[in-house]
């Protein structure tokens, strides 16, 4: 055992994934697995300075290079810059969970000998270890799907944990403060975020009121807090404006690692399939998603494999493949989800 701890001791494992927040979320369990499978080995994560921050703490993660490909790494002097900063750790082998021409390039450029990610794509001359697997052919969960590149390395056979964002106490405790002070010390608070970029992904307003009025009616709850960016203000004040006197916009006030510890002290969070609904589940509070029916963001792929999360997807045939939603006779379809539907889900949820 203590021989092959000191072969682990000399593995170095970076893990690219640049691309969003929802599919960084879904790539943590990958990092307690490769610590099972070398626990001597030094893990690393390359990602981006928008979603870097639900990394931080994490047991299984040795160091976080971020690439700030707009600003310090930007241009062929930053590309050179990082590539150096990625070499000085002397990676051997690079796990890019979502390739492109930019991260190939930089894990062979840093010297990176074993490149492990998906053969169907244009690089493959930069891939010396293809994986060839299909993730929407049929649609595959994302977690799972990254595994693969894992199981390509070393083949894992232990449980596969879930995404968790390691909050401290501290944070957790100065978000309950915040939050009780926002809300006026009310009780049972629940999150919702109501937006994605595209705007056939979501529901329209009157459907987020009414669902909004229903989960509070459910939980009990005395207050509704409606989350998002500094973009999405206009629409959380649209949202609080047609709920009430119990509904309070927090869009834009927080960064992601305390909107990630206040997530984690409401009673309900409910957003549709964004990087936000990930974090909410990650932080271990109880999630209902409102998917739309695109093979591309369907519940196989996208649901954290938690009991304290459920998913409703509108009730059609079959889904879609691709979204035309400026031709679509059920523009918006999530309003079709029922109010039973939403009940159902939410004693799923609730006790």
């Amino acid at each position: 055992m203590l021989k092959n701890q000191n072969m682990d001791s000399k593995k170095k494992i970076l893990v690219c994934r640049t691309d969003d927040l929802k599919s960084l979320v879904l790539t943590i369990p990958v990092f307690s697995a490769l610590k099972k499978l070398y626990p001597g080995a030094h893990i690393g994560a390359l990602t981006s300075p928008s979603t870097a921050p639900i990394l931080k703490n994490n047991p299984f993660i040795d160091h976080i290079i971020v690439d700030d490909k707009d600003d310090s790494h930007k241009g062929a002097a930053g590309f050179v810059k990082l590539s150096k900063e990625i070499e000085h750790h002397k990676f051997d082998t690079a796990i890019i969970a979502y390739s492109n021409w930019r991260l190939l390039s930089l894990a062979v450029s840093a010297g990176i000998k074993k490149r492990i990610a998906n053969g169907f794509r244009p690089y493959l001359p930069l891939i010396n270890q293809p994986v060839w697997l299909h993730k929407s052919h049929p649609p595959i969960n994302e977690t799972n799907y990254v595994m693969s590149f894992v199981n390509h390395l070393k083949y894992y056979d232990g449980e596969i944990n879930q995404p968790v964002i390691y909050l401290t106490e501290s944070e957790k405790k100065n978000a309950l403060k915040w939050l009780k002070e926002k809300t006026e010390n009310k009780n049972n608070i629940i999150g919702i975020h109501p937006r994605t970029a595209n705007p056939a992904f979501t529901l329209s307003l009157d459907m987020w009121v009414r669902i909004a009025r229903q989960a509070a009616n459910f939980t009990n709850s005395e207050s509704i807090i409606i989350t998002g960016t500094k973009d999405d203000k206009t629409i959380a004040e649209r949202i609080c404006k047609a709920i009430g006197k119990n509904a309070i916009s927090i869009a834009g006030e927080l960064n992601l690692r305390q909107l990630c510890a206040v997530q984690s002290c409401l009673k309900l969070y409910i957003a549709p399939n964004c990087g936000l609904f990930q974090t909410a589940a990650a932080s271990g509070t109880s999630v209902l998603g409102l998917f739309p029916p695109l093979i591309s963001l369907s519940k196989t792929k996208w649901k954290p494999d938690n009991a304290k999360v459920q998913v409703l997807q509108p009730n059609l045939e079959k889904l879609c493949v691709k979204c035309n939603y400026s031709k679509c006779r059920l523009y918006p379809c999530l309003d079709t989800i029922t109010p039973e539907d939403i009940n159902k889900a939410l004693e799923n949820l609730i006790p």
